[in-house]
């Protein structure tokens, strides 16, 4: 029969700091309720067998050691890469723990993990780079507002802090229909983020702000903008913020005027299709396949008629024109930019 023979049970500190090793150790669903002692050796029930330590798995058996020291010792803790072995669910779960534990001790972390990153309060974040011959710390904090656009936007912190490129988008749709063309082009980079900036309203880009946190992060940026942005633009170069070579703006007015007006007529009419629409079908058709009218008029159309918004109509007509264009109907600008942005050395 296996007991806590290793432990004395006469030592009140001891018990308390084993309380607290069980605790944690029941918010791991592989060793909650299942770590025994037999003859001094830690081991695992599973079922009616007890396997060593040694035997289970190797993310398993890091936690577990990790744990226990953090728990048993005390002073200033510095862990290099905690996630690694571990899944993701445990990797959340690790994290709970090691916050628990950093209220009576202080823990530095580094890691890779965006799990980590993205569930991390900002303010704790720091980013450890190399400039020239010395390694530098950069706080990401909220004197730039990064936290109150994170939250409008919903982006998470690893989609700039872990990124080789970040290219800033006008919206989803744009993300979508870039990244479409790139694997078209056989062109994509999954080191490369696209990242969809314009929010609810082009008013609020936030260009400045996002230039500004890239070049915190240290991380290689483009600005990749439809053609009102020029006012933006023509300010962030004023500025010294960034240079020519990092932005492009659409010489059509908008990314959607690229869109071979065919696949666009045949994805909004499948688009009406598909709602039951308070639109006159008949007047819809005739606006849908109008020649004379650019794609930014059928999309206020529909969006008006349908109550729909502009936004969720782009995505749609970026998914589906995405899948329907050919190579050779990708329009010799939109090639250019798009292998300009997904290439990433040290001057992108």
């Amino acid at each position: 029969m296996c007991i806590r023979d290793s432990h004395n049970k006469t030592d009140r500190k001891s018990e308390r700091l084993y309380a607290l090793f069980e605790r944690y150790l029941n918010k791991i669903p592989t060793l909650g309720n299942k770590i025994d002692y037999c003859e001094n050796k830690i081991v695992v029930r599973n079922a009616l067998v007890r396997v060593p330590i040694e035997l289970i798995g190797g993310g398993d058996q890091e936690i577990l050691r990790l744990i226990y020291y953090l728990t048993i010792n005390n002073g200033i803790f510095a862990i290099e890469e905690p996630e690694s072995h571990l899944h993701a669910n445990l990797i959340r779960i690790l994290y709970t723990i090691l916050l628990d534990i950093s209220k009576t001790k202080q823990i530095f972390i580094t890691t890779h993990s965006p799990i980590f990153v993205d569930i991390t309060d900002m303010s704790s974040i720091w980013l450890v780079y190399k400039e020239e011959d010395e390694t530098k710390l950069r706080n990401i904090v909220d004197d730039i507002g990064l936290k109150d656009v994170s939250l409008e936007l919903g982006f998470k912190p690893s989609d700039v802090f872990l990124s080789d490129k970040v290219v800033f988008v006008e919206g989803n749709s744009d993300k979508i229909f870039i990244t479409k063309i790139a694997k078209i082009l056989d062109l994509f980079n999954y080191n490369v983020t696209l990242m969809p900036v314009g929010g609810k309203s082009k008013a609020k880009r936030h260009l400045k702000l996002w230039v500004e946190i890239a070049k915190r992060a240290n991380v290689s940026f483009f600005i990749l903008m439809d053609k009102d942005a020029e006012k933006e633009i023509k300010n962030l170069l004023k500025d010294g913020l960034i240079q020519p070579e990092q932005y492009h703006l659409w010489s059509k007015d908008e990314l959607e005027d690229y869109y071979p007006s065919k696949h666009v007529s045949k994805a909004l009419k499948k688009l009406l299709e598909s709602y039951e629409s308070p639109c006159g079908v008949e007047e819809a058709n005739e606006i849908i396949t109008d020649k004379k009218k650019n794609t930014k008029e059928k999309i206020e159309f529909l969006s008006s008629c349908m109550k729909i918004d502009e936004r969720e109509i782009k995505t749609y007509l970026a998914k589906n024109v995405g899948e329907m264009i050919s190579k050779e109907e990708i329009e010799r600008e939109m090639k250019d930019v798009v292998a300009q942005i997904f290439r990433v050395n040290s001057h992108s």
